[in-house]
């Protein structure tokens, strides 16, 4: 272009990692290098050439691979050109627990008595074992569907609707008269109406359990102590998403899992094993255009589905937290041997006078808490229903590339608050300045109990230096302080500081200002002192 005097070459979707290649105007031909990353090949590759005269664009083409959108696509180069489920998805190899920030302490007070609350932020961060799903979608939660990887990487399962598939085939881990079924034409409902026949009329069994108890500050970081995912669960990027209890409540947070039975599909050799000649480059570049499928939106795979009862709630109690768990594997397994009744009384009293929140059940949320109540939950997991009764209750995934579990690490933020009685209350004064009202006198020096604080004369009147200042113990019956002034001249008068709670309310820093009138001289000083609490 006889305008042009460079052009900027850059592979479309790839942006916002490299750098263009920049040619200058007068070349007729390059070479565009590919970052060698794993991330696919060059033959899949759109790249973008801009003509510009200076800084300004002049023209742009898009220079494609050649590929003809009516032949049919070949999705194992197609996806090997798009990120791995790995560089898209969080990655987290070993659970790690950090605090975040410093410390915060203050003081509250609590029926006349003071305690010290130290609050700390931490961030957790595990990969969870289990999937466990909140409220089941089975549209998409079907052995065999295509997921969409972006979303996935978020927490959502979002279906990546292609028809031209190839058959699958599916199989059930229950012991049924017809165990597999083959798919023609793989769908939702397809996989429904074969899930149906397969399991229709058959009794259920009390399959295996997996249960745990973890204290709790959030629900994210109990979720992930229970190797339960909390973002699939829908709980991820609220923050730090408390369990709103009172001062003296703690909260254990109960994980019961009981799986049924299983229904999987068998994997492919290839992405392009997935799906059918009918597939073409064009039907490809049409969902990457309504952004199902594309470099940051990996496809998955749903290998398998499991079925059962899940009930996880949280039980906010009074009682010591041993105590309250011990209740809660009572309420479980019941109690054997001598000496159950007095137990069992205690135990009843714990979960009665508690609180309960269902955050994900399998059954009728009412009759569940009342079993729980009475000490009778393992009941309603000892008496399994028909098969067909079971929901979907976890899944598992799996990169439609490599056939690897596609794992995503998760973190969560919570708090811990740790609230400790104190046996003294004491208070420390610290002066700040004094001024006078007739002009400037000074520097006035302070005194109580032989320590002399001395400050230095400015403009305003004496300036103290900070930290300096007497403890006191404010819980002692003479809640008075009194201080000897003394400045040049015959400048002596002493001045009695009584401070109340409304001056440490808030456990932070305070002025507390009072003026002192010497009636002799007509003189009124005015004395600042910070009042804080130290622990």
């Amino acid at each position: 272009m006889e305008d042009a005097d460079r052009y900027e070459i850059s592979r479309i979707g790839w942006e916002d990692e490299y750098e263009p290649v920049v040619v200058d105007g007068g070349e007729t031909s390059t070479v565009v290098p590919v970052p060698a990353d794993g991330d696919g090949p060059v033959e899949t590759a759109d790249f973008q050439l801009i003509a510009l005269s200076g800084s300004t664009p002049i023209a742009a083409l898009v220079l494609g691979t050649g590929r003809n959108p009516k032949e049919p696509a070949n999705m194992t180069e197609y996806v090997r050109s798009l990120l791995t489920w790995e560089k898209v998805a969080r990655q987290i190899k070993t659970p790690s627990r950090n605090p975040v920030g410093s410390p915060r302490v203050t003081k509250e007070q609590d029926g006349g008595k003071w305690y010290r609350v130290t609050s700390q932020d931490h961030q957790f961060s595990k990969t969870p074992k289990n999937l466990v799903l909140r409220n089941p979608n089975a549209d998409v939660l079907w052995p065999g569907a295509l997921i969409q990887g972006g979303p996935a990487s978020e927490g959502a399962l979002s279906e990546l609707v292609i028809e031209e598939r190839t058959p699958i085939n599916i199989s059930c881990s229950a012991a049924v008269p017809e165990p597999r079924a083959r798919l023609e034409n793989p769908s939702a409902s397809a996989a429904q109406e074969a899930i149906a026949k397969m399991i229709r009329d058959q009794k259920g069994v009390s399959g295996s359990m997996y249960y745990k108890m973890v204290e709790a500050s959030s629900v994210e970081s109990a979720l992930l102590e229970v190797d339960v995912s909390a973002s699939y669960m829908g709980f991820s990027g609220r923050g730090n998403t408390k369990l709103e209890k009172s001062r003296d409540e703690k909260t254990i947070l109960a994980c019961f899992l009981q799986g049924a039975f299983s229904i999987s599909c068998d994997g492919k050799s290839s992405p392009r094993k997935w799906f059918t000649d009918k597939l073409t480059w064009g039907d490809v570049k049409e969902l990457e255009d309504i952004g199902r499928i594309g470099r940051k939106n990996p496809p998955l795979y749903i290998s398998e589905v499991s079925y059962g009862r899940s009930l996880l709630f949280a039980f906010i109690t009074k009682a010591e937290i041993t105590k309250a768990k011990a209740a809660l594997e009572f309420a479980y397994k019941g109690l054997k041997g001598e000496g159950k009744g007095k137990l069992e009384a205690e135990y009843k009293k714990i979960l009665n006078e508690s609180r309960l929140e269902i955050i994900t059940r399998g059954g009728d949320q009412k009759s569940i808490m009342e079993m729980i109540k009475k000490g009778a939950l393992g009941e309603y997991f000892e008496k399994p229903p028909k098969l067909a009764d079971f929901v979907p209750m976890s899944y598992t995934l799996k990169s439609l590339l490599t056939g690897d579990v596609a794992r995503l690490g998760e973190v969560a933020n919570y708090t811990t608050i740790k609230r400790v009685p104190l046996d003294k209350t004491v208070i420390r004064f610290e002066p700040m300045a004094m001024s006078v009202n007739d002009g400037t006198i000074g520097p006035i020096a302070l005194t109580h109990k032989s320590k002399k604080i001395t400050g230095t004369l400015g403009p305003g009147g004496t300036q103290y230096p900070e930290g300096e200042g007497w403890e006191w113990d404010f819980q002692m019956s003479n809640k008075r302080i009194e201080i000897a002034c003394e400045g040049p001249g015959d400048v002596r008068f002493s001045v009695t500081v009584q401070p109340t709670d409304k001056h440490l309310e808030g456990g932070g820093v305070e002025a507390y200002k009072f003026a002192v009138v010497d009636v002799m001289k007509r003189r009124t000083y005015n004395v600042t002192f910070r009042v804080r609490l130290t622990f």
